[in-house]
């Protein structure tokens, strides 16, 4: 946590959005977060990720490449605009 509050002062900027389809990996990270004083917001594929931007604005989003209905990749193109930084997790072994 020190690493990303150093790269990116999320002191005052404490909304993250977290886009992944595994209930697992994001209850984890949203505990976690949420412990260390960030508000966290769920969606579970770029649609609904796409709707929580407009309503929640984020100042990070991590996201999977991964999701149901398109990658993060493409997320992050359709986003880029926004002024939000993104970051990108993968559980890909190949």
């Amino acid at each position: 946590m020190y690493l990303l509050n150093n790269y990116y002062n999320l002191a005052d900027s404490k909304k993250i959005l977290i886009v992944d389809d595994d209930l697992t990996l994001h209850h984890l990270l949203c505990r976690f977060l949420t412990y260390n004083g960030y508000i966290t917001e769920v969606a579970p594929d770029c649609g609904i990720a796409k709707q929580k931007l407009k309503e929640f604005q984020p100042n990070l989003i991590i996201s999977d490449i991964n999701l149901p209905d398109d990658t993060g990749l493409n997320l992050c193109q359709e986003i880029h605009q926004n002024d939000v930084m993104i970051m990108i997790l993968s559980s890909m072994t190949d």
